[in-house]
């Protein structure tokens, strides 16, 4: 399914029997923007290029914490590293 068909499906239904959007949540360790969607063109990661043109991409984020598992359970917990 396309976007124009997922689309037109979502017009066609009452505004109250629409399905929740699914969100994938992807969270990589020391990644920085070592990627090709951020213009790098020595490292070849395709798949994440591809759902990066399909998707949002953020450039301007930050880190709750200079650590990866504590910005990581802040982020989904909504509390603050070290609290």
């Amino acid at each position: 399914m396309n976007r124009r068909e997922f689309l037109a499906g979502l017009a066609a239904q009452p505004l109250t029997s629409r399905r929740q959007k699914n969100v994938p949540f992807i969270t990589v360790d020391d990644l920085n923007r070592m990627l090709g969607c951020f213009g790098n063109r020595q490292v070849h990661t395709p798949n994440i290029d591809r759902l990066a043109r399909g998707g949002v991409r953020f450039t301007q984020a930050f880190s709750q914490y200079a650590s990866c598992l504590p910005s990581r359970i802040s982020f989904l917990s909504g509390w603050y590293p070290g609290m």
